[in-house]
């Protein structure tokens, strides 16, 4: 039976109990209003790059394109396709040939069996280079890209480190967004070298979003703060364990509690879906803490979703 005593159980959590990770979905908010990487929001923002994916872009797509910079675009093989046609809905002052320029990305990555050859033919003629990533047939493009960013960055994940938003990853065939989320915990998200809190750090680096939805991966173990974005992103959430199961998880600001009483989340168990943010944080900011791991791990990690609009 478990201990009741105070003093050897763990406090409960609040929406402002103190984390060891702080997730903030800070891109998503207008730039005004941006309150940096997470914790307490004194830190400027971080380094953003933006990966195109090869499907329908959500509508803050130009807005992500604006804060990273063109410099940290990377269009992964048929997602150039995507931002040629977009580009010029994205600019109406301008002809769809310079705005399709304006919203040239830095380069262009992957097998390159969905890129057209006019799509291609344009942005060569814009000066974009084009690396031909065919002989690696055992990942996808999103992963090409996202070991790109992270060669380019120099590595790292984590605090200060770049954060990588792919657009387009989520929605149309299945196997495609299962991929996308199967890139979060992949070896191209830093699981193949630097330890495993620098794999930890750099899966949480990497968000996905499309079709209305954000997915990104929480950390193996400890306590995490979501910071979602105010009026952007939920309150409509969950949380799903993948490739295994994951015990001991508590949560604090979501309307259906997971708590010591709970069963392990585990596929084809239990999962935490049709859940809502209703937390609140500093300065009446949407906010739940996660703990992870406390009752022992069974090899799986937690994935947070929210709907995106």
């Amino acid at each position: 039976m478990r201990d009741s005593d105070t003093r050897t159980s763990p406090p409960p959590l609040t929406p402002a109990s103190p984390a060891d990770t702080t997730l903030s979905s800070w891109f998503l908010e207008k730039e005004e209003k941006t309150r940096g990487n997470g914790a307490a929001g004194t830190a400027p923002p971080r380094s953003l790059s933006l990966i195109i994916l090869n499907h329908d872009l959500p509508p803050v797509t130009p807005a992500l394109f604006a804060r990273a910079g063109r410099a940290r675009v990377v269009a992964a093989d048929g997602g150039a396709n995507r931002l040629y046609e977009a580009a010029p809905g994205w600019a109406p002052h301008l002809s769809p040939a310079d705005a399709r320029a304006a919203f040239a990305p830095a380069v262009i990555v992957g097998d390159l069996d969905s890129l057209s050859p006019a799509v291609a033919s344009f942005y060569a003629g814009a000066g974009v280079p084009v690396l031909d990533c065919s002989a690696d047939q055992d990942s996808t493009d999103l992963e090409k890209a996202v070991t790109y960013v992270r060669k380019k960055e120099g590595g790292g994940g984590g605090d200060g480190g770049v954060l990588i938003v792919a657009a387009g990853a989520l929605g149309g065939r299945l196997d495609h967004s299962l991929a996308a989320l199967n890139a979060l915990f992949s070896g191209c998200c830093g699981r193949d070298g630097g330890g495993a809190a620098a794999s930890a750090a750099a899966a949480c680096d990497l968000v996905l979003l499309g079709d209305g939805n954000l997915a990104r991966a929480l950390p193996a173990a400890g306590t995490v703060a979501i910071e979602p974005a105010p009026g952007v992103e939920g309150p409509a959430c969950g949380l799903v364990a993948l490739g295994g199961v994951v015990a001991g998880v508590r949560t604090a600001g979501l309307a259906w509690e997971l708590s010591d009483a709970s069963p392990p989340l585990a596929w084809g168990g239990l999962q935490s879906t049709s859940n809502a943010v209703v937390g609140v944080g500093q300065g009446g900011r949407p906010r739940v803490v996660v703990e992870v791991g406390a009752g022992g791990g069974g090899g799986g990690r937690l994935l947070w979703v929210s709907e995106c609009r």
